[in-house]
Formats: structure tokens, sequence, C-alpha cells
């Protein structure tokens, strides 16, 4: 099953689905070699190191936040990972809820 399906059978918002899938396409059809798409089909994995969150280059910050979304019901974060959850919430909304 594709992520997007996950998270809409996780009941998710829908728009946030769409955001990723909109510009997940855009990119891929913009990459320049197979290795970018491959990361491009991959999930997001951010690195924690030195006190602080990296994304990939090729990373959207809405299949972040969903996927944090996705596992936080399931796992208790660290601080570290619900600060991230936040600042990307308030990246993709502008404010916290």
């Amino acid at each position: 099953m594709s992520a997007a399906k996950e998270y809409l059978n996780a009941h998710l918002l829908s728009t946030l689905v769409n955001a990723v899938v909109a510009k997940k396409s855009k990119m891929i059809l913009e990459a320049t070699s197979a290795e970018v798409i491959r990361e491009l089909s991959q999930p997001p994995r951010p690195l924690y190191s030195g006190g602080r969150w990296k994304a990939s280059e090729y990373s959207v910050p809405e299949e972040e936040l969903l996927l944090w979304a996705y596992v936080s019901p399931n796992a208790k974060l660290t601080s570290e990972a619900a600060a991230r959850y936040e600042e990307l919430y308030i990246a993709v909304f502008g404010r916290l809820p």
C-alpha cells in the first residue's frame, strides 16, 4: 500500500496528503537521476544530530508532518521529536492548533 493510502486510511488530513502527492510528483518529474527518484519515493528520514534536525533536500515538510502524526498515537515521542512535530506544524499551518 502506498504511503498516501496509509495516511488517508489513518484519517490524516487529505489536504496534507494531496499537497505531498503534488509536491513529490513535481519533484519526480524534475528529477535528474534515478537516485533522486529513489530518494523521493521513500518516506522522510530526518536525522537528529548535535541537537538539531536535518531533513533531506528532497524532503517535503507536509510529508514529515504526516509521518509524525501517523506514529505519535502509537509511540511516546521524545521531547526532541515532539518539538520537531510542533516546528513542522507551525511551518505548514502557520500556528499551533
